[in-house]
């Protein structure tokens, strides 16, 4: 699952968070760039705190995986998880790795060999 995919499956989990101090996260990706100058005036406009977060998590996923890679490691920084508590389990959650997917075959002879490949396949 690439850095985007993981964004975008725990982005009502860091809306909700981020939403209680939105303009310090606002803070944060300015100083790091990661958000235009233009783009962060335009999100420090917007009076919902919600709308702004959820703009803002909108913007970096448009901007691509470099830039949702950058916004995670921040995510990261323990400045940030004094600020909001609950940003450590999310985090964790979107730097770990899926649990490996394990399959195995067990073939008897080269005619069942060819039999479970068609059967993988046709499935």
């Amino acid at each position: 699952m690439s850095v985007m995919d993981k964004l975008k499956s725990h982005k009502v989990e860091l809306i909700d968070c981020l939403s209680a101090d939105h303009s310090f996260i606002l803070q944060h990706v300015d100083a790091k760039d990661i958000v235009t100058r233009i783009q962060y005036q335009n999100l420090m406009s917007i009076p919902s705190p919600g709308e702004t977060v959820t703009k803002l998590i909108d913007q970096i996923i448009n901007k691509g995986p470099k830039s949702c890679s950058h916004f995670v490691e921040l995510l990261k920084d323990p400045e940030l998880h004094n600020t909001y508590p609950l940003l450590r389990e999310i985090t964790e959650h979107c730097s770990n790795p899926p649990p490996p997917y394990h399959t195995t075959l067990y073939i008897i002879s080269g005619y069942n060999l060819l039999y479970y490949n068609l059967l993988l396949i046709s499935i």
